[in-house]
């Protein structure tokens, strides 16, 4: 008897207890029932037990009893808390339990958090799909590789004017958005360097291929770990017009400004500098003077008897020998010298960096040829030369006047000759 209940007591901690289980009860217990229920309640256990562990919760439990009663119970929680859960999984918080304890507290603080997290997300979501299309300027957001159109808002198709239609799957290609490549390469390069830019401009193309120049901001976003660029345009088309017109307009105004200088500067007649322009370079020379001791020469020329060209030939043809005096004297003097017409039959000419010596000697030559030219309709004239030098401060007036004084003592002299003087 005690060998028996010994063997007994071995074989149900096998069972129990052992990491393998034997195959089927030993004969000397199989005309005991109780030791057959117990068997079979054991096995049944841990079957069950070895399923649930494994997340199988179709195993159907076989035996009845207490213990087994709970684990049916268990299996039937964890498959009300399966569905639950995939409840939750579509979308369905409302979800709660209250029959496991610690653990349906921690359920239902989880499903509440998450609830929220999912609204917040989805709130989120929603803003951002209200502020995107709802965005005066037009926006699109396009994948970073391909160029492909991801999305885009109502003011981009208005700007464009494809429909939502044209450009579903297409990419900037597809439909030619940009016009110059050099824009676009260099528009992509300082994003994939910076991630973001502002407010490049680049020339794209409308669906009626208009020219639409945009004020690009972009940032490079990532979309479940693919690359995109989402980018804000701002449509200064006519502000550019309306800059292009202003630039024009500068130009032009730049360019009147300077025919008028041009022409407060010029006599009208002979289209050299007239005496207003004289007087503020002469001014300008005597007062670099004042720095320095390089000398400047002031030449007065009048034209000899011009009254009797005028009396015998008339105004017209005076006035073509005006024109044809100043010719030759601008033909005859360096780049340096100043020629303008000083009044009526008299001109002038400002010779810097030039001494008496020097002066004279370009007052000869213009002398010469004008004494040998034949004038249109007159022929031969002579003109009489006044020189007056410094190379120190003095005033114009005081200049011109000893000029105008070798002039006078030229034209005494009787005419057609070059006099002067020296104030050093």
């Amino acid at each position: 008897m005690i060998d028996y209940e010994k063997n007994g007591i071995s074989y149900i901690k096998k069972v129990l207890l052992g990491t393998a289980i034997p195959d089927a009860i030993p004969e000397e217990f199989l005309d005991s029932k109780e030791m057959k229920d117990i068997d079979e309640t054991i096995r049944s256990i841990r079957t069950s037990m070895h399923a649930i562990g494994n997340g199988d919760l179709s195993t159907k439990i076989q035996g009845s009893g207490h213990t087994i009663g709970v684990i049916k119970n268990l299996q039937a929680t964890l498959k009300t808390l399966t569905w639950q859960t995939k409840r939750i999984a579509e979308g369905d918080f409302s979800q709660r339990t209250d029959f496991l304890g610690e653990f349906s507290k921690a359920f239902n603080t989880m499903t509440i958090k998450l609830e929220k997290s999912i609204q917040e997300v989805k709130d989120t979501k929603e803003l951002f799909e209200m502020v995107f299309t709802t965005i005066p300027d037009a926006t699109m957001i396009i994948s970073l590789e391909q160029g492909k159109l991801f999305d885009f808002n109502k003011a981009f198709c208005q700007l464009v004017k494809y429909s939502k239609t044209d450009l579903l799957n297409k990419t900037m290609v597809d439909i030619g958005f940009f016009k110059e490549t050099l824009q676009e390469n260099a528009w992509y390069q300082e994003l994939r360097k910076n991630n973001q830019c502002y407010n490049t401009k680049i020339n794209i193309v409308s669906k009626e291929n208009n020219l639409i120049i945009g004020l690009f901001s972009s940032k490079i976003i990532y979309i479940d770990d693919v690359a995109y660029i989402i980018s804000v345009i701002k449509d200064i088309t006519e502000l550019h017009k309306i800059e292009e017109k202003l630039i024009l307009s500068e130009i032009k105004y730049r360019l009147l400004a300077k025919e008028m200088k041009a022409l407060s500067e010029t006599d009208k007649l002979t289209q050299i500098y007239n005496r207003v322009k004289l007087d503020e370079v002469l001014y300008n020379e005597l007062e670099r003077i004042g720095l320095s001791t390089n000398p400047i020469a002031l030449m007065i020329i009048d034209i000899d008897d011009f009254k009797k060209v005028n009396d015998q030939f008339g105004h017209q043809v005076g006035d073509s020998v005006l024109i044809e005096f100043a010719n030759i004297l601008s033909q005859n003097i360096r780049e340096l010298d100043i020629l303008g017409r000083w009044g009526g039959e008299e001109f002038m000419i400002i010779l810097p960096f030039t001494d008496l010596d020097g002066s004279s000697i370009i007052a000869e030559k213009l002398r010469k040829s004008i004494a040998n030219n034949d004038f249109v309709g007159v022929g031969h004239l002579t003109a009489s030369f006044g020189i007056a030098a410094t190379k120190e401060r003095t005033t114009p007036d005081q200049l011109a006047s000893k000029a105008d004084k070798a002039l006078y003592e030229a034209k005494h002299l009787g005419k057609n000759r070059v006099c002067s003087y020296s104030l050093y």
